[in-house]
């Protein structure tokens, strides 16, 4: 009798749309860290026939994006239809460390169903919240699922033979086969047991190929060698597209295939860039790599099939979608970021988003209108630890040895340390403290709150997929009104936001923080720390040893009492320790500079790129910084350029020229010199390599020299390095230095010379660099304040040392590779002093690094 009574509730419950016949099924499936190019039917190089035939029989989208760059904050908005900080989960989730979970108040896609009479199931990981570590967090079952069968996070050890999935909330124990192929076990074992007589939502979400990975070796051995990683990471693909088979096959066995309504995408973008195909940036990034996913929709019965559309879509629109097609009302009294989908899956009407779409992580967001995307890398300034991130890497090279290769598969050092643990203890041990530097602190909620965007880029996704050129400079009207829109969003969401609260934990959802976020927020640091932070700044711009004394007394006279005080307190305690080896007048004035501006930290120059997996940070640029940056757009500082691009935003050259046409001045420059020149305010400086044509009688000529590759003969004359600088307009030398002059210890390529590398300047100094010749730092008048000579490489059958020096936040970066031991050696520029020094194994000599912030 019960039973007859629960059917009858269902159909009674179920929309109107369907009063004659049975709705609908719904399920959802969802993988974890796929990239847009992986699978079959978007190009990628994975087998993939079932889920290309859902497409084929179905509708596949090319402009699909996943709620969030990021695994828990996708996941929030693929169940709520909303921006997953309104749903409670500002970045990725970790039990042992946050509070934060999806909140109870939050309707699901799941409670929507529930409430129209569907029976109700999540299976595989959950990444949300879970009552563990003494927490009363929210469980599937509080968020609209009947049944359950999942994981906390993700299958531990690997996808094989996990060991910690929950079964309604109890421990299942160790498990044999693989994730993907025990989850659809489960699924099919629970429709078996629901039955086909009232719809049914399933939502699997998928741990493939989210890394720790394993598959089949029948499989993995189908792409390449059982021990290759890509090979691996291809098979765990494969194995869930054979599971996805299954679960098909069932339903065609039920004959429900043709009545459901199938949906498939990814949490996020993969982990290895070259999976995010032509996209740029990959898991983590706001970039279209990070979110630009497979996007997938069958439904036999109503969805015209065979269709690829080409229009912007996301996870963010599943919940009002599926209302839509089933026809029932979406939930009451919540306001829902994502758009009805259904015109476009049916052919039947028009589409009209009612909301940009939009993603928010860490202190990033991204802003898609049409076929222009706005990124805002700094909506908040949040603290990191750059130089302790770095220094882990670096220890964990040393850890890793001469096994690096192997344990990273194919991936760069810092996109291993997300993604799976290492073999040596000690490795994995620097590989969590790494990873803990990222998680998002709960404590920084109301510090993001006030932010705003404002620092922008932009890009045409219509002719620049790839977002290689950021066209903001050119469309400010677009920039106002994308900004405009972005903070509107913006403020909306923070509004909605919840404060988790550092004293306990529940869910303040009145807007407001508990503590200062001055004062309580961020934990202060004991005045070691502080000085040991302090010790790892760049000298102040503008300082030099022989002008001290006049230095220190100038910006003295601006400190404030409150200021002065803080400044004795400092040197006092600098003062007692035992810093051998430490500049104490250098030591001084950078405590004065971090006293004078108001203690704010600055970031590292050894900072990451931070399109990171947990958290984004914000640099604030000095007010003399950011006057540095402005000029560098209107003038051609170093090496291709302000952006290193070989473009500039503001110059609009001839496009053709020669001897007699648009030609302003000309004049003769004595000596070789391959070396680009770079232009500073009204001054263009140059270097070039003259042959004296002075014979070292101890060296051989030419004549008398062994055969080598390409004719190269070594000099047995002396060269005299030239740095000069002319009139921007007019053409006339200013000054001209040499810098040395020596005999070159190898020879070049005939197309070459011995000035390969362009200077770079920071509008202070001249930075010179010819190789093995030496560094030459010069005032901007001519006067030389440091040389270094870094010594001799053998660089062989090549075009020179040409990899020109890169400036950053007053220190210099110089790749110097060649057929010995290459490196990458950072200088202070203020000083010469070598700052940090790394090897590396590259042998081409033309690699000037790009740096990314």
């Amino acid at each position: 009798m019960k039973s007859i009574l629960t059917i009858l509730f269902a159909l009674l419950s179920v929309s109107p749309v369907f009063a004659n016949e049975k709705p609908p099924n719904v399920i959802t499936l969802l993988v974890d860290d796929l990239g847009y190019r992986d699978i079959g039917c978007y190009g990628g190089p994975v087998k993939t026939p079932v889920l290309d035939g859902l497409a084929a029989d179905g509708i596949r989208f090319t402009d699909f994006h996943s709620g969030a760059p990021v695994c828990s904050p996708s996941r929030a908005t693929f169940l709520t239809g909303r921006n997953h900080i309104r749903a409670g989960v500002y970045s990725v989730l970790s039990e042992q460390r946050h509070k934060m979970h999806l909140l109870r108040s939050e309707t699901t896609l799941a409670e929507v169903l529930k409430g129209e009479g569907f029976g109700t199931a999540h299976f595989g990981k959950w990444h949300l919240g879970m009552p563990v570590n003494g927490r009363n967090n929210p469980t599937p079952s509080d968020h609209g699922f009947d049944y359950w069968f999942g994981l906390v996070n993700g299958a531990h050890p690997s996808h094989k033979d996990p060991t910690n999935f929950l079964r309604n909330g109890k421990p299942v124990g160790p498990m044999k086969g693989y994730s993907c192929q025990l989850i659809v076990d489960e699924a099919i074992d629970w429709i078996d047991k629901h039955g086909t007589d009232t719809p049914f939502f399933i939502n699997i979400w998928f741990n493939e190929p989210h890394a720790v990975i394993a598959a089949p070796d029948e499989i993995v051995s189908e792409y390449g060698a059982l021990n290759d990683q890509a090979a691996i990471y291809n098979g765990t693909i494969d194995n869930t597209d054979r599971a996805i088979g299954r679960l098909v096959a069932k339903l065609k066995e039920l004959g429900e295939l043709d009545n459901t309504i199938i949906h498939y995408s990814s949490d996020n973008g993969s982990y290895r860039q070259e999976r995010s195909g032509e996209l740029r940036g990959k898991k983590g990034s706001h970039y279209e790599g990070g979110h630009r996913v497979p996007g997938i929709f069958y439904w036999k019965r109503k969805i015209i099939g065979g269709r690829v559309e080409k229009e912007p879509a996301g996870a963010v629109d599943l919940l009002p979608t599926i209302c839509g097609l089933l026809g029932i009302e979406k939930p009451k009294n919540v306001f829902l970021d994502g758009s009805d989908l259904t015109p476009l899956l049916t052919g039947t009407g028009n589409f009209e988003r009612h909301q940009p779409l939009f993603w928010m992580n860490g202190s990033t967001m991204a802003l898609r209108m049409g076929s222009h995307t706005l990124l805002a890398p700094s909506t908040a300034r949040l603290p990191f630890d750059n130089t302790k991130a770095n220094r882990l890497l670096e220890q964990t090279k040393t850890a890793l040895g001469d096994n690096i290769e192997k344990e990273l598969g194919g991936l760069d050092l810092r996109s291993r340390m997300f993604n799976g643990r290492f073999a040596d203890p000690e490795a994995n041990r620097l590989r969590n403290e790494f990873r803990s530097l990222f998680y998002f602190n709960e404590a920084l909620i109301p510090l993001m709150k006030k932010g705003r965007v404002d620092r922008v880029q932009l890009y045409d996704l219509a002719s620049d997929i790839s977002q290689e050129k950021d066209i903001a400079p050119e469309n400010p009207e677009l920039i106002a009104q994308m900004k405009k829109q972005a903070n509107l969003i913006f403020k909306s969401v923070m509004a909605d936001a919840p404060d988790w609260s550092a004293q306990t934990g529940t869910e303040n959802k009145q807007g407001k923080a508990k503590q200062n976020p001055e004062k309580g927020q961020r934990v202060q640091s004991s005045s070691q720390d502080i000085l040991k932070k302090i010790s790892q700044r760049p000298i102040p711009r503008g300082y030099r040893g022989s002008n001290h004394q006049s230095y220190v007394d100038e910006r003295m006279k601006k400190l404030s009492p409150k200021q002065r005080t803080r400044l004795g307190e400092l040197w006092k305690k600098a003062s007692t320790e035992q810093n051998e080896g430490v500049n104490k007048g250098q030591l001084f004035v950078k405590i004065l500079d971090y006293v004078q501006s108001s203690g704010k930290q600055h970031k590292s120059d050894d900072r990451l790129t931070r399109n990171d997996t947990f958290a984004d940070s914000n640099y604030q640029f000095p007010r003399e910084q950011k006057a540095f940056l402005e000029k560098t757009k209107r003038y051609w500082h170093q090496w291709r350029g302000p952006e290193a691009t070989g473009m500039s935003a503001t110059a609009s050259p001839p496009v053709t020229w020669s001897e007699e046409n648009n030609i302003r001045w000309k004049v003769p420059i004595e000596g070789q010199g391959n070396a680009s020149p770079i232009v500073w305010d009204d001054k263009i400086f140059i270097l070039t390599a003259v042959d004296t044509k002075v014979v070292d009688p101890s060296l051989p000529p030419p004549e008398e020299q062994p055969e080598r590759v390409f004719g190269i003969t070594f000099p047995n004359t002396v060269f005299r390095f030239e740095v000069l600088c002319l009139n921007r307009f007019t053409g006339k030398k200013l000054w001209q230095q040499t810098a040395t002059e020596k005999v070159p210890h190898e020879g070049t390529h005939h197309h070459a010379d011995f000035a390969c590398a362009s200077p770079v300047t920071d509008g202070e100094r001249l930075y010179c660099w010819f190789g093995s010749a030496g560094m030459y730092c010069y005032s901007l008048d001519g006067t030389l304040l440091w040389k270094r000579d870094l010594g001799q490489v053998r660089v062989g059958a090549s075009l020179g040392e040409g990899c020109s020096p890169v400036l950053h936040h007053g220190r210099i970066i110089i790749v110097r590779d060649h057929s010995g031991q290459s490196s990458i050696e950072v200088l202070e520029a203020a000083t010469g002093q070598t700052v940090w020094k790394h090897t590396r194994d590259e042998k081409n000599a033309w690699a000037t690094p790009k740096i990314f912030t």
